[in-house]
């Protein structure tokens, strides 16, 4: 083992009488004057410090060599573990444990030794100190041995400083440990094995972590997720992508807080480019064989039960919807139905009528459904029997039967035949079905007949009465005529139209009819004596057999007013068993108006759409650009004058045909897929090039956007924009901008040439301090060779920078170089006058003496500062060095 020994005295004193003859040496040049104060300075705070080092790096060493001592005469194998986890120090004990001759040897431990190292050493770094570890070590023909292994870091400072692991060997505590070790080894791998059998049977990703966040157990699942073999991902953690590193942070502080004790159990809903997963996630931490506390974790897959659930649910919408429209149908089906229907449910509620129930009942639907017949029956005798008969009918039986109540409003006798049965619903549930028909008008048809065998007059006279408002409730001219044309009844729309009474009608022909109402303007009139000659001759039609129904367009009466009517004829027997024929007038003038008016309507309309259209065409034949309309198919619809001159193509050849059918420039597949996208939704501008018909290559800027025809459906409008002189232009401003950068680029090379043959140091730079040019002389004679790429930045204070530190009495005296390089730097700023000067086309020469630090020479130099303008206009400060040194000695030798 390498050790470090106490420094002999004579190695400490020859240094120390070396320091004290340079201090002295400092002291002596100082006091002369041959060297500034602030160099003298310097060189003893350098002294000082070395000596300072010196004495720091002896104590140390002794420490060290004490502790080494201390170490050798305890026998503990102990190891040292730097910041990075290395090994830095071993004890003898421990170096004789793992049979290693020496320190350097331990790079080549075992892996089972370097894997346990690397635990303790990171749970040391985090906890202060690792928990103890039984560590099992195979021997070549030896029994195994046992180690008990334990870290603690040194330093206070957290996740920093070196660690200490300290080694126990407990097999000597024991002669039949080699046995319990192998018993409890091969126990521990059949459980291992169990544990992973176990995992693997799992459908669902499933995986365990220690305290690092590596992987110590995962199911084959896991590793077919992520597409890796067990060997690739135990003992190490998923590779985080650039990508997911904040996921990745917030996964570590989860399993964090998991590791801490809360457990997580959750559900997430991840969307992908083409499917969503639902995934629930479980983590948990607990301890592992050896008390080590790791994490463990699965992702179970739902996503079919999820999706299920969602089909499930629209399943259930949609039945509900059909369910609801089946109800709906059945409610309207019931309303049409002109007598009472009702439906019950099994305690006599009322979930269904129809409208004809509300009206018998004189009650709106809310006052009714819900409700049963107990509460809506008159009395309880009534509820009683509604009841019962309820009761019979769920038990099976049905109810026809007559009967003969009181109406509970008007209190009148009325006739009834009500049916009841029972049936299942759409939900399978029992319900009452029940009808009821009002026979009233026959029973009291068939009372009034019994009454009127003994009085045929009476029963006469009522039934035409009866006849007469019927027809009079109808809001339509309704008359009857005998055969010979005669007015035998009209109701009171008929008279109403004719303007005279009723008794002058009756018995009249039409054309009596007509000269009564119409008097000595008769003759005024002569369609509507032509209309009464043609009733006539359809009358006689009628009686022998024909049915007449037409619609007949006529002014009627003295203001001549127009009319469009169905007439309807038609022959029967009246009440004596007589011919009679009855007519129906149905005035249908209103409907007729407004549908001559929507007519009309229309045809402006239309007129209006085409010249909406031309104005269209017009406009657009304005744009000096081809503009097209197309529809969803591709088939243009609209295109101007500029489309049709590049197709070459009349706008007829154009209109209806797809750009396939004409054989355009470019891809049907792009264009087909340009007009999909922009029907969707997307804004399409695009430039490209092609050739027109006339073969000439052109750059156009290609637009289309999506819009809605007058019918509110999709079109696609585009543009083809010429931009050929104008990319022209830009083709003939990149050369010559090309041409112009290369002509810069030789010029400034040529110039970095001619100053380079000169012998003159050259230093260019600009108002900002920015060195923007070296010759080869300066680079050479200051900077030992380096030029402005050799520069941190390249700026004045880099370059004094550099220049300083090549000067022997300021290359290590840091302050010094630093305080000399602002001083130079603030004297170059404060030249305004100089500046001043130069900028203003003078040139400032001085001759300046300074003295080589490599030779110990004295230098003449002449400097000038001049300025110029640099190629893009801006002002540049030249400053140059000539070395008369040489000429200056020559000039006084001759």
């Amino acid at each position: 083992m390498k050790r470090l020994h106490p420094i002999p005295a004579t190695r400490i004193v020859l240094p120390v009488i070396l320091l004290a003859t340079a201090i002295g040496l400092l002291l002596l040049e100082g006091m002369a004057g041959k060297l500034p104060p602030l160099a003298t300075a310097g060189g003893l705070l350098l002294v000082f410090g070395v000596v300072a080092i010196a004495a720091l790096r002896h104590q140390e060493t002794t420490r060290h060599s004490a502790f080494l001592d201390a170490l050798d005469r305890l026998g503990i194998p102990l190891l040292l573990l730097d910041e990075q986890g290395r090994p830095g120090f071993a004890s003898p004990a421990f170096l004789a444990l793992c049979d290693k001759p020496d320190q350097q040897s331990l790079a080549t431990l075992p892996a089972i030794w370097q894997e346990a190292l690397q635990r303790h050493w990171e749970s040391a770094r985090l906890r202060g100190s690792s928990p103890p570890e039984e560590l099992q070590l195979p021997a070549h023909g030896e029994p195994a041995r046992m180690l008990r292994l334990h870290a603690q870091r040194l330093s206070r400072e957290t996740h920093g400083g070196p660690v200490l692991l300290q080694c126990t060997d407990l097999s000597t505590f024991n002669t039949g440990m080699a046995d319990a070790l192998a018993h409890e080894h091969a126990l521990r791998t059949r459980h291992q094995h169990f544990i992973q059998t176990l995992i693997d049977v799992i459908p669902q990703p499933v995986y365990v972590k220690d305290e690092q966040g590596r992987f110590v157990l995962v199911n084959d699942t896991f590793c077919a997720r992520h597409k890796r073999s067990r060997q690739d991902l135990i003992g190490k953690a998923l590779p985080i992508l650039p990508a997911d590193v904040l996921h990745a942070e917030e996964a570590q502080l989860e399993e964090l807080r998991v590791m801490a004790g809360t457990p997580i159990f959750r559900e997430e809903h991840l969307k992908g480019a083409s499917d969503e997963l639902f995934v629930i996630i479980s983590k948990q931490s607990c301890l592992d064989a050896e008390g080590r506390r790791v994490l463990v974790g699965t992702q179970i897959d739902i996503t079919p039960w999820r999706k299920a659930e969602q089909a499930n649910r629209e399943a259930l919408a949609r039945e509900t919807e059909r369910s609801q429209r089946i109800r709906d149908f059945t409610q309207r089906l019931l309303d049409v139905i002109p007598e009472p229907v009702f439906v019950k449910d099994t305690q006599a509620r009322y979930v269904m009528i129809n409208e004809a129930f509300c009206r018998q009942r004189a009650q709106g639907a809310d006052d009714i459904l819900g409700r049963s017949a107990r509460e809506l029956a008159p009395d309880e005798e009534t509820a009683v029997r509604v009841l019962a008969e309820d009761r019979a009918v769920l038990a099976g039986d049905s109810v026809r039967k007559e009967e003969q109540t009181r109406h509970p409003l008007s209190g009148q006798d009325r006739w009834r035949i009500v049916t009841k049965g029972a049936c299942l619903n759409a939900e399978g549930e029992q319900v009452i079905i029940g009808a009821s028909f009002d026979i009233t008008p026959i029973r009291m048809a068939e009372r009034q007949q019994a009454e009127l065998l003994t009085h045929e007059r009476q029963l006469r006279e009522r039934t035409q009465n009866f006849v007469q408002r019927l027809i009079d409730v109808l809001p339509h001219p309704v008359y009857v005529k005998d055969t010979r044309s005669r007015f035998r009844m009209v109701n009171e729309a008929f008279v109403h139209e004719r303007g005279i009474p009723r008794e002058e009608i009756l018995g009249q022909t039409p054309d009596q009819v007509l000269r009564r109402v119409l008097g000595d303007k008769a003759a005024d009139y002569p369609p509507d004596v032509r209309s009464a000659q043609l009733s006539f001759e359809e009358d006689q039609s009628v009686l022998q057999g024909e049915r007449i129904s037409k619609e007949v367009h006529d002014w009627l009466g003295p203001g001549g007013r127009e009319s469009d009517r169905l007439i309807s004829k038609a022959c029967c027997e009246n009440a004596e068993g007589e011919q009679v024929i009855v007519c129906a007038q149905i005035d249908i003038t209103p409907w007729r108006s407004a549908e001559r008016e929507l007519r009309s309507a229309l045809g402006r309309e239309r007129e209006q759409l085409r010249h909406a259209h031309e104005f269209m065409q017009r406009l657009l034949n304005a744009i000096p650009y081809p503009v097209f309309l197309k529809n969803p198919a591709g088939q243009y619809l609209l295109v101007n004058d500029a489309f049709a001159s590049e197709t070459a193509l009349s706008r007829s050849q154009i209109l209806g045909r797809t750009a396939t059918d004409l054989g355009l420039a470019g891809s049907p597949e792009a264009i087909a897929d340009e007009d999909a996208r922009v029907l969707e939704g997307d804004r399409l501008d695009t430039e490209r090039q092609d050739r027109t018909a006339t073969g000439a290559v052109r750059d156009r800027l290609i637009t289309k956007r999506l819009c809605q025809d007058i019918e509110g459906k999709p079109i696609v409008v585009g543009a083809h924009i010429d931009v050929s002189a104008l990319r022209e232009a830009e083709r003939a401003l990149r050369a010559a901008r090309a041409s112009e950068s290369e002509y810069s680029l030789r010029s400034q090379a040529f110039l970095q040439r001619l100053l380079d043959v000169l012998p003159v140091e050259i230093c260019v730079l600009d108002t900002h301090e920015e060195c923007r040019l070296l010759n080869q002389s300066y680079c050479r004679n200051r900077l030992g060779g380096r030029g402005l790429a050799d520069l941190p930045e390249p700026t004045l204070s880099a370059l004094i920078g550099l220049e300083l530190s090549r000067q022997p009495e300021l290359a290590e005296d840091l302050p010094a170089r630093e305080a000399t390089r602002q001083a130079l730097l603030e004297a170059w700023r404060t030249q305004r006058e100089s500046k001043e000067q130069a900028l203003a086309g003078h040139t400032l020469l001085s001759l300046q003496g300074l003295r080589d630090t490599h030779s110990g020479t004295e230098r003449q130099l002449l400097t000038s500062l001049s300025a110029c303008l640099d190629a893009s206009g801006k002002p540049v400060f030249v400053r140059a060095s000539l070395n008369l040194t040489e000429l200056l000695a020559r000039t006084n030798a001759g």
